[in-house]
């Protein structure tokens, strides 16, 4: 429990409340991320701030690579169901780039692995009551956007590891 000041009251607490990493490898898969409802033995609810830590992975295999350098660009569009809101969506990015000026690489090709962390926030202060009470909500979270494809001449293998987090505000 934190108090602090902000521009939805003079002086508010807030109680923060996180799922477990999951991974979503397949688009259009949907998750479920369980997280407490708030309390309202603690106060007054007047805001909830969804936090995601979200981190773009991707496992490379090139057999061989024609030019000089190497670039991946992946944007992944990301949708969490929230209880009684409107779908809200993010987009999370992954940039990857080689120098391929190595004969060695140009011929021989390479398998490398990269991460690029994303973070996004949100603060909701409409349809509170969805949020208060016992038990859990369960936030739906989909992506779209991952490459998995393979051929003779390339792996690439993406996913989207996600840490979703409810800020309670309350006085």
């Amino acid at each position: 429990m934190h108090k602090l000041h902000n521009s939805l009251n003079a002086t508010a607490f807030r109680s923060e409340v996180c799922s477990s990493e999951q991974m979503i490898s397949v688009n259009n898969q949907t998750i479920q991320v369980e997280l407490p409802k708030f309390d309202a033995n603690l106060g007054k609810l007047v805001g909830v701030e969804l936090s995601l830590d979200c981190t773009t992975m991707a496992d490379i295999e090139k057999m061989k690579v024609r030019g000089t350098e190497y670039q991946l660009a992946l944007m992944i569009g990301l949708s969490v169901g929230l209880p009684n809101q409107v779908q809200k969506k993010f987009m999370a990015h992954g940039d990857y780039w080689k120098s391929a000026k190595d004969e060695a690489v140009q011929n021989n090709g390479f398998k490398d692995t990269f991460e690029q962390m994303n973070n996004f926030k949100e603060v909701i202060t409409d349809n509170l009551a969805a949020f208060v009470g016992t038990g859990t909500h369960s936030l739906s979270v989909s992506a779209d956007g991952l490459i998995n494809f393979k051929n003779a001449e390339s792996n690439l293998a993406s996913k989207l590891k996600i840490k979703a987090c409810l800020n309670y505000i309350y006085e």
